[in-house]
């Protein structure tokens, strides 16, 4: 059904606002041709989320470490991190800007940055590392070191420096750290598949403008895709 833009002021002018564009841009797709403009709007029209922000903050809140998906969704489905994130990367990417709005509103960004943070950690809970988004212990401080002779930067714990990847040194080591199992190779790949689509989301949120706001705002949200794009394991 043709969509008369003459009788849709309001849904027009909501359209753009979705867009998350300057005043110029807006003024470029205002000039656009009637039909052109019809086509955007029936597509923005017909176009609706799944699910609110609010759920599917809710939805990763409950993607707890150590298990890769959640018991049971309401449908029935097994809801995996993988399924949940790239569901909620689409979602903020091809939605309009209000659903990223209540995304953030709703805490999505701590949600989001917390997942990674307990997905990290069970992929290098058998190493003699620990990054630094990871590290919970008190009087223990961490940073992103960069060499003077620019080589690949890595993480400090403010006593001793390591030049080999990252080194996240803790103050005490529990005595059964060595005992621990291996993580399972389906595990792992399971685990990082949900890394993955975490960064895909943080990629969505860096290209709204309030959302690229608030990530650089959070300090572990940068340390998290930090690691993520320097260390080898995650690349």
């Amino acid at each position: 059904m043709a969509v008369d833009i003459g009788e849709s002021d309001a849904t027009w002018n909501s359209f753009i606002q979705s867009l998350d564009v300057g005043p110029e841009k807006a003024q470029g797709i205002n000039q656009l041709p009637e039909d052109q403009k019809r086509q955007l709007l029936q597509s923005y029209t017909l176009s609706s989320s799944k699910c609110s922000a609010f759920h599917s903050v809710t939805l990763i809140k409950g993607l707890r470490s150590g298990r890769i998906s959640l018991s049971k969704s309401r449908k029935g489905i097994v809801q995996t991190a993988k399924r949940v994130l790239s569901e909620t990367e689409i979602s903020l990417r091809t939605n309009n800007v209000s659903w990223v709005y209540e995304f953030l509103d709703s805490g999505g960004l701590d949600a989001l940055q917390e997942y990674l943070s307990k997905s990290i950690h069970v992929l290098l809970r058998d190493e003699n590392t620990l990054p630094p988004t990871t590290c919970r212990r008190r009087n223990c401080s961490h940073g992103l070191v960069y060499s003077a002779d620019n080589s690949p930067p890595y993480f400090s714990d403010g006593n001793e420096s390591v030049s080999r990847h990252f080194l996240c040194q803790g103050r005490k080591r529990h005595g059964r750290s060595m005992a621990r199992k291996q993580v399972p190779a389906g595990f792992a790949d399971s685990v990082l598949d949900g890394i993955h689509q975490g960064m895909k989301c943080y990629r969505a949120l860096l290209n709204n403008q309030r959302g690229c706001t608030m990530t650089f705002e959070h300090p572990e949200s940068i340390e998290t895709i930090a690691l993520c794009i320097f260390h080898p394991n995650f690349q």
